[in-house]
């Protein structure tokens, strides 16, 4: 086989492992149709995934008039793992899920945060006692708060964490064998909220996150669009009122000063929930029609504590209503999530996704 059969195989491997994880089950035939690969190369390939016990089958549908009946396949979930951890103020998630991002084993622990590089060792060993007891891991992702580089794991700023100009991929590559992904908490928490939708992929999402910060993320279809810094997406320092309250970034009437939850939980202590709540969702609604007419994402998803409160969504959809030009507000959808583990389990999903695409 040559170099260049060899390199267009792996990448048909690849296709194939990418096309089941999001269909789940199917055929051989199906998929040499969908990804417009012979049938031969398909048979292949299934194969050799089958002899590593990767793929298994499992029955077959009806036969029909055309012929014999197909052989539906799938991915056995175990046989492909990932590590996924979310580095937050004194605080780490770690979670190791399979190849269909289900979590198979989680950890919550406290952490040191104010030595990053004591932080992103102790972060490293728990990763490579996991790589131990999880030998079918094929890759670790890390997941922070800050300006990352999803390249080069490099940490530029984290107001959050603290942490300047942090090499954390190299720090954690001295513990991590395996291929490992940086990047940004917010960003990968957009990619797992995707994948849990029960919809069909958007052709374009902006996903916000309000949590202890307020982030964001565009995404195309489901691949994440950084831009030219990595911050493509920062809608938690857009400047709802340069005369608001001072935000961690040091700037006033950050979108983030005013719906973070800590600012939240502060107000409800002292104010009338109805107020709170009223109030939360007219800021988030004034960044909503700055994204709707910059952006034009066939949907928004809001993944916060704040989602199951109806005033507050009544409030945040029907502002930005009576604020968008109608066309395209018209044409938004507007979704509320809530899921805590989706930073780990998108770092996590990350891996997969660059694993599919090596």
């Amino acid at each position: 086989m040559t170099k260049g059969t060899a390199v267009l195989r792996q990448q048909n491997e690849k296709r194939v492992l990418a096309f089941l994880r999001k269909e789940r089950i199917s055929s051989r035939l199906d998929i040499a149709r969908k990804l417009t690969i012979s049938k031969n190369t398909v048979s292949l390939i299934v194969e050799k995934f089958i002899k590593q016990q990767i793929i298994q089958e499992v029955g077959t549908n009806e036969a029909t008039a055309a012929g014999r009946p197909k052989i539906k396949i799938t991915i056995i979930p175990n046989a492909l793992k990932s590590i996924g951890i979310l580095i937050q103020h004194n605080q780490a998630y770690l979670v190791v899920t399979d190849y269909y991002s289900q979590v198979i084993e989680s950890e919550r622990f406290t952490l040191n945060t104010a030595e990053p590089e004591q932080c992103l060792k102790e972060i490293g060993q728990r990763a490579a006692e996991l790589m131990r007891i999880h030998p079918e891991t094929i890759g670790v992702g890390v997941g922070l708060p800050g300006i990352v580089d999803p390249v080069t794991g490099f940490v530029y700023y984290s107001s959050h964490l603290g942490w300047s100009n942090v090499d954390a991929n190299s720090i954690l590559s001295s513990h991590i064998s395996l291929p490992l992904r940086v990047m940004n908490s917010v960003k990968a928490s957009a990619l797992a909220t995707l994948q849990q939708l029960d919809e069909e992929t958007a052709p374009s999402t902006f996903y916000i996150r309000i949590d202890e910060g307020v982030g964001g993320a565009f995404l195309i279809s489901d691949k994440l669009y950084f831009g030219g810094t990595w911050t493509a997406g920062e809608v938690g320092h857009l400047m709802i009122d340069p005369a608001g309250p001072l935000c961690q970034c040091g700037r006033r009437g950050c979108l983030e000063a005013f719906i973070r939850t800590k600012t939240v939980d502060l107000r409800l202590q002292q104010e009338e929930q109805e107020t709170v709540y009223r109030d939360i969702g007219q800021y988030l609604s004034t960044a909503l029609t700055h994204i709707i007419h910059l952006c034009n994402p066939k949907q928004i998803v809001i993944d916060s504590p704040y989602g199951e409160n109806a005033l507050f969504k009544q409030v945040t959809i029907e502002t930005t209503q009576a604020n968008t030009l109608r066309f395209p507000a018209q044409h938004t959808d507007i979704l509320f999530v809530r899921n805590q583990e989706n930073p780990a389990v998108g770092a996590a999903l990350s891996v997969i996704q660059e694993y599919e695409a090596e």
